[in-house]
């Protein structure tokens, strides 16, 4: 069990069953693919069968504003309009914003996770079972490269699993 610092919220309670896995000490974007591969198969153990994983690189973020990554992070959850208002209220002008979702959803993936996406094939997870995802960010400060979320059909919370690179 673990502990969150931050207040509570919808979904988000303060006591929690966390289960981790790291590899320290390898910069090789192998390692990123067998940390996915450890939270797939972990998954597919307890059950769960019809999942997609979500993978960004952090990396993406690093032309716009620190204040906007957390707010671009709730596309999905609370839509463009709601995003695009977030931001302003943050102080980003609307050209600015504009300008900010327009690259990051315009993005291609980085050579790193290229890299990954054929390890992951390498081991037979089947292209279809993950995505590139440009907007998702994780909301955390520490990551520094790699990100990845996995989503189960039907489950409306949230994603059940993710991590990164840190």
């Amino acid at each position: 069990n673990v502990w969150r610092a931050e207040n509570t919220q919808k979904g988000r309670f303060r006591e929690f069953l966390q289960c981790d896995a790291d590899i320290v000490g390898s910069s090789s974007p192998l390692s990123d693919a067998e940390v996915i591969t450890v939270a797939v198969k972990s998954l597919e153990k307890l059950g769960i069968k019809d999942l997609k994983i979500l993978i960004n690189d952090r990396s993406i973020f690093d032309s716009i504003p620190k204040s906007a990554i957390t707010s671009i992070d709730k596309l999905k959850k609370i839509g463009k309009e709601k995003v695009l208002k977030e931001l302003v209220d943050k102080g980003i002008s609307k050209g600015q914003v504009a300008s900010i979702l327009s690259s990051i959803e315009g993005s291609k993936p980085t050579e790193n996770l290229k890299k990954v996406f054929s390890y992951l094939q390498q081991v037979g997870l089947e292209k279809s079972r993950f995505e590139f995802s440009p907007t998702l960010a994780r909301g955390l400060d520490y990551y520094t490269g790699m990100i990845f979320e996995v989503e189960i059909d039907g489950y409306s919370a949230g994603s059940v699993a993710g991590g990164g690179r840190y």
